[in-house]
């Protein structure tokens, strides 16, 4: 479950895990961070990832899909390692 700037909850039999957000400065639009999100975090947990790694990821592509003004955004692998990569360095 997303929880917008909070970041996305990962729910498992008998246990749920708050997975933080990326912190994104104005000006955002969200249009499209759901997508994004469900589609990151899919494709990690077809690729062998832990629910709470796919939702980490899932908020990465988030956070760069919603710095795109005016359109629906996507976020390609090189956008979401930049995005890592600033969160490692801060």
């Amino acid at each position: 479950m997303t929880l917008g700037p909070d970041g996305s909850l990962w729910a498992s039999p008998g246990k749920s895990t708050r997975v933080p957000g990326v912190p994104v400065p104005p000006p955002i639009d969200t249009v499209g961070a759901g997508d994004c999100f469900l589609s990151a975090l899919t494709a990690s947990l077809a690729a062998g990832a832990s629910g709470v790694e796919a939702a980490s990821l899932g908020n990465l592509a988030s956070a760069v899909t919603i710095k795109k003004l005016g359109t629906t955004g996507t976020a390609t692998p090189g956008e979401v390692i930049a995005v890592l990569t600033s969160l490692s360095q801060q």
